[in-house]
């Protein structure tokens, strides 16, 4: 039998999925956060002369207080409504000045000689974001008493704390700082800051001969300074986050309003549909107008499509978790993306782009959508409710004698909540709550 190989031409028909230049174009509009797209759709105004941002809309929004009920029937695209963007300001962050302009502000106030504000000035400059300075005197050209002189003038600023080189340092400078400071407390900052983390103070009083009472009081006053003195002071400007969606309630009646004004409401230009329609243009100028509309009309939709989908994922948000927008996180359920998109006849995709980057004002405070999907231990218990419960036990515990990991998985069992300790760890120092042994209190 005689085998040939070689190259030849052969047809064959094939069936593809294929997602059109429009498809992607969708899809990029639903996921992105509002500031995405008011960019996206600047970009669009700027690029596509069919476009032209809706004045008349925005004026009509200011004057009109439209409000969509979850119960309304037959809602139209254009009938939901548009949080007034004067409103939002109370979700905006504070300017606050950056740590290197406050510190060189108070430094100018100093009488000093020019060279050492020129160490300081270089100095300030090598603060870290935490305000901690991660170098020493041999990674300067300077000699290690100009350096620990200059260093001193820096710790000496405000906010307390700052130019500290470890975290040890950055709590003795505050201690120093307070009124009538304690020897004991900055002793055991400098020498024993891991036995104290670690709640180990019967160990500290037995290596310092002295009674445990002390330490206790002692580590009082340590747990007053602040590890972080720098943490309100920022090298940028902090992003603002706005609501895509706002939950209300008005007279018993929970109520979806969609913010839209964080991006520009667009529309056809009207102008420039009247020139599609002169037969005296070229073949090129009416081919590329015709494009450019075709174009504009699917931006439109696509948009308008997103803000229902938006709106319908909401709705069926609030209908599951009502008992969170009645009574609070502690009665948030377990809820999966599945059983929105079942609800509404979607693909699972759809919704989890959906909810992407996207946020809800509640009364309860501002969150992710993600935020409304939490895991369950069951169908019934959700983490959230599990750390409630952790902190009202740990609230409520004797401070001699503080309830251990073990001990609180014990009484939540007995709560019919099954969790093992190593869980309950876990969600304790999520919680950022301190052991039994560091809680514990030997005065009160």
């Amino acid at each position: 039998m005689n085998i040939h190989s070689g190259f030849q031409l052969t047809q064959q028909q094939t069936t593809k999925l294929m997602i059109t230049p429009e498809m992607k174009q969708a899809i990029k509009i639903l996921q992105s956060s509002r500031e995405e797209l008011s960019s996206y759709v600047q970009e669009q105004l700027m690029e596509n002369p069919m476009l032209e941002e809706d004045k008349w809309t925005e004026e009509r929004d200011h004057t009109v207080n439209g409000i969509n009920h979850l119960n309304s029937a037959d809602r139209g695209l254009d009938s939901y409504p548009s949080k007034e963007q004067e409103g939002l300001w109370e979700f905006a962050a504070p300017h606050q000045k950056s740590l290197v302009v406050y510190l060189e502000e108070q430094l100018a106030f100093l009488s000093m000689e020019a060279k050492q504000k020129q160490i300081c000035l270089f100095l300030i400059g090598n603060l870290n974001e935490y305000g901690f300075l991660d170098l020493d005197h041999s990674s300067f050209s300077i000699d290690e008493q100009q350096f620990e002189t200059c260093l001193s003038i820096i710790q000496s600023l405000e906010p307390v704390g700052v130019g500290a080189r470890t975290l040890a340092e950055c709590l003795e400078i505050q201690l120093r700082h307070q009124h009538k400071p304690n020897k004991l407390a900055i002793q055991i900052a400098r020498q024993y800051l891991p036995e104290v983390a670690d709640g180990k103070w019967k160990k500290i009083a037995s290596e310092l001969a002295i009674d445990v009472r002390m330490v206790q009081q002692a580590v009082d006053r340590i747990k007053q300074c602040n590890p972080r003195p720098c943490a309100n002071y920022f090298t940028a400007p902090l992003p603002y986050v706005y609501p895509d969606v706002t939950i209300e309630k008005l007279n018993g009646t929970f109520q979806i309003i969609l913010n839209e004004d964080a991006y520009s409401r667009i529309r056809l230009h009207s102008n420039y549909q009247e020139m599609m329609k002169q037969t005296h243009l070229g073949q090129d100028v009416q081919h590329y107008l015709k494009d450019r509309y075709h174009s504009a009309q699917w931006l439109i939709k696509s948009i308008n499509q997103r803000n229902h989908t938006i709106y319908e994922v909401t709705k069926i948000i609030l209908i599951r978790q009502m008992d969170f927008f009645e009574h609070g996180i502690s009665h948030l359920k377990p809820l999966m993306l599945h059983q929105i998109a079942k609800d509404l006849h979607l693909h699972e995709s759809t919704i989890s782009r959906t909810t992407q980057n996207k946020y809800m004002q509640t009364a309860h405070g501002l969150f992710p959508f993600r935020y409304f999907f939490p895991s369950g231990l069951n169908q019934e218990i959700t983490s959230n409710l599990v750390k409630d419960k952790l902190q009202q036990m740990i609230e409520q515990e004797s401070k001699h004698t503080p309830l251990s990991d073990q001990k609180l998985a014990d009484l939540l069992k007995k709560m019919g909540i099954p969790i093992s300790r190593r869980t309950v760890t876990k969600y304790r120092e999520q919680m950022g709550i301190a052991s039994s042994a560091s809680r514990k209190r030997y005065v009160v």
